[in-house]
C-alpha cells in the first residue's frame, strides 16, 4: 500500500513472463502512471499496467508437474502463457521433502486425477505406461520427426507397440576418455577387465568402487540386466566384482551408506570439482582413462582441452553393454491420461521443442533435434583460448580445433541404441547399499 507496510497482490506471477523462475529479475522500476518497468536477467524489459477493472478470464486451467524447477520446461509455459491469457497454469513440484509429494500425486492419478504434464525424470516410466497412465503421443513425436531431422533413436524410447508415450527433451552419452592405446581396446566394463588382466601393472581408474559407483549411477542397468532382461543378485554381483578388478582405491567406509538422497550420487559432470581433479590426475599420470558426459559442444570443448594437455593427444570412446553404445535421457514429457486439456498440453511440449528453446546450451543435455545440435556448434568460433579447471588451481587451455572429437561424439550419438537410465528399472541407491553392506561384513553378495 502507499504507506509501504501492508503486502498487496497487484498481478499474478503464473500469468506472464514472472512465471519463468530460472530468468531471474535483474532491476524494477515503478512509474508515475500506475505502471512498472521489470528488467530481466536474460535482457528482456516489460512494461507491466495494473488495471483493477481488467476481467479476469479463465478458459481453463491446468497443472504441470515437475521433480524440480526445469528451465526448459518453465521457459515452454512462459511462452504459452504470453499467447494464452485467459489460461492458467499451475506448477506442482512433487520431490521436495520425503517424497510423500510424489506418492501423493501417484495416488490422485490413480484415482482419476493429477497434473496435466508431467516430468517425469524421477518417475517410474514403464509403470505408469504398464498402468495406462501416459496418453499416446505418437502424434506429436512423427509430427516433429517431419518437421526436422531429428535422433530417432533418442525420441523414441519410450515407443511400446508402435504408440509413444513420453518424449525427452534432452540426452547425453556417456564416454570412456584417455590413453590412445586403451581407449582403442575398450568400450564396455567388460573391455576394461580383460585389459586389466593383461596390463596388471597399469592404473586405470584412480578410483575406488564406491566413486566409481556412483559415477555410472545413471548408465549401469543395462550392466545389470541378465539375458532375460533382469536383474538379479547374481548380475549385481558380477557388476561390482567387474568394477573392483579396475579401480585402485580402497573405499572408505565412514562415508555410510547411499541413500535416495544421498548428496555423493552423481553422473558423469564435467563441471565437478571432482571430475576436474580426476581429469588433471589423467594428465599427470595417475590414471589411464577417465570417464565423463558431456551435455553441450561447451563441454566437449572442455573435454577436448584436458585430452589435448597429457603428453599425448588422448581420444574417447562410447560406453556400451554387448555391443550397444548407452545413452542417458533427461527432461522427460508425458501427458496424464487423466487430462481435461491434452491438445493445451501437446501444444505445450511442441513449444518445448522448438528452436527458441532446444538450441540452447543446456546442463541437461543435447537437444534431440539434430538442427538446433548445428545451431550450438555456432560458438566453436570462439572457443579458442577458453580456460578450463581453474577452480582448481591448475587450468588447460582450448586451441579452438575440437572438430575431431565432436564429430566422434556426434556419430556415437546417431549410433547409440540403449538407455542407461537406472531410475526407471531399479532403485540404484538399494543396489549400493546391498553391496556396501556385502563390503563391510565381508559376505559376499550371492
Amino acid at each position: 500500500d502507499a504507506e509501504g507496510s501492508v503486502w498487496q497482490r497487484v498481478v499474478s506471477a503464473d500469468r506472464n513472463k514472472l512465471i519463468d523462475a530460472t530468468n531471474g529479475i535483474r532491476d524494477a522500476f515503478a512509474l508515475d502512471d500506475e505502471s512498472f518497468l521489470i528488467c530481466f536477467i536474460d535482457g528482456g524489459i516489460r512494461l507491466y499496467t495494473y488495471d483493477p477493472e481488467a476481467e479476469d478470464i479463465v478458459s481453463a486451467e491446468i497443472t504441470v508437474a515437475m521433480d524440480v524447477e526445469h528451465r526448459a520446461l518453465t521457459k515452454a509455459l512462459n511462452l504459452y502463457q504470453e499467447k494464452h491469457k485467459d489460461v492458467r497454469i499451475h506448477i506442482q513440484y512433487y520431490a521436495t521433502g520425503t517424497g510423500e509429494q510424489k506418492e501423493a500425486m501417484n495416488v490422485q492419478i490413480l484415482a482419476g486425477g493429477g497434473p496435466d504434464i508431467i516430468l517425469l525424470d524421477s518417475i517410474d516410466i514403464e509403470k505408469y505406461i504398464e498402468k495406462g497412465v501416459l496418453v499416446d503421443i505418437s502424434d506429436l513425436v512423427e509430427n516433429y520427426n517431419r518437421k526436422q531431422e531429428t535422433y530417432r533413436n533418442i525420441i523414441n524410447t519410450y515407443q511400446v507397440d508402435g504408440k509413444v508415450y513420453a518424449i525427452p527433451l534432452r540426452f547425453m552419452v556417456p564416454m570412456i576418455c584417455g590413453k590412445k592405446e586403451i581407449v582403442s581396446k575398450v568400450s564396455s566394463l567388460e573391455d576394461l577387465v580383460e585389459y586389466k588382466k593383461k596390463h596388471t601393472d597399469e592404473v586405470l581408474f584412480n578410483k575406488s568402487l564406491y566413486d566409481m559407483a556412483r559415477q555410472l549411477y545413471l548408465s549401469s542397468t543395462p550392466m545389470l540386466l541378465n539375458e532375460e532382461g533382469k536383474i538379479t543378485r547374481q548380475t549385481i554381483e558380477k557388476y561390482f566384482n567387474d568394477l573392483c578388478r579396475v579401480c585402485e582405491k580402497e573405499d572408505d567406509f565412514s562415508e555410510g551408506n547411499l541413500n535416495e538422497d544421498d548428496d555423493n550420487i552423481e553422473d558423469m559432470d564435467i563441471q565437478s570439482s571432482n571430475k576436474i581433479q580426476e581429469m588433471f590426475d589423467y594428465i599427470d599420470g595417475k590414471s589411464g582413462v577417465f570417464l565423463v558426459c558431456p551435455r553441450n559442444v561447451w563441454e566437449i570443448a572442455m573435454l577436448d582441452a584436458f585430452l589435448d594437455a597429457s603428453e599425448e593427444k588422448g581420444d574417447i570412446s562410447a560406453l556400451s553393454v554387448n555391443g550397444e553404445i548407452i545413452y542417458n535421457i533427461t527432461s522427460v514429457l508425458g501427458i496424464n491420461a487423466n487430462s481435461k486439456h491434452q491438445d493445451i498440453a501437446k501444444e505445450i511440449i511442441e513449444i518445448a521443442l522448438e528452436s527458441e528453446i532446444q538450441s540452447e546450451l543446456s546442463r541437461d543435455g543435447l537437444p534431440i533435434s539434430k538442427k538446433d545440435m548445428k545451431e550450438q556448434e555456432s560458438i566453436l568460433e570462439y572457443l579458442k583460448g577458453s580456460v578450463f579447471g581453474e577452480e582448481e588451481g591448475r587450468q588447460v587451455t582450448s586451441d579452438g580445433d575440437i572438430k575431431e572429437i565432436y564429430s566422434k561424439y556426434l556419430d556415437y550419438c546417431d549410433q547409440a541404441s540403449i538407455c542407461g537410465d537406472m531410475v526407471n528399472r531399479w532403485p540404484a541407491y538399494v543396489v549400493m547399499d546391498i553391496v556396501y553392506e556385502s563390503m563391510q561384513t565381508g559376505e559376499p553378495l550371492s
